[in-house]
């Protein structure tokens, strides 16, 4: 597992932006995100979203999955940390 791209709690109390799963490609996840079931997250908060983290998502999402997130569940929008 790569470590973070940012320390876990640094994440998830940054300033964010919730932008679309196809736009946060390179961005830094502000929060964790799991497909139900099973429930496991697929994003944690410091981490790089990558294309494939994406690609799991929206496939998830538009085979009718429930994308539980602390905002709205599985809008296609993902916290991430805001960049300065």
């Amino acid at each position: 597992m790569a470590s973070p791209a940012l320390p876990p709690p640094q994440a998830a109390a940054a300033k964010f932006d919730r932008v679309p799963y196809e736009q946060a490609v390179g961005r830094i996840a502000g929060q964790s995100v799991a497909v139900v079931p099973p429930a496991i997250p697929r994003l944690l908060p410091g981490q790089m979203i990558t294309a494939a983290h994406v690609a799991f998502l929206r496939a998830n999402l538009d085979a009718g999955a429930f994308i539980l997130d602390p905002d709205e569940h599985g809008d296609g929008l993902v916290r991430v940390v805001r960049e300065t």
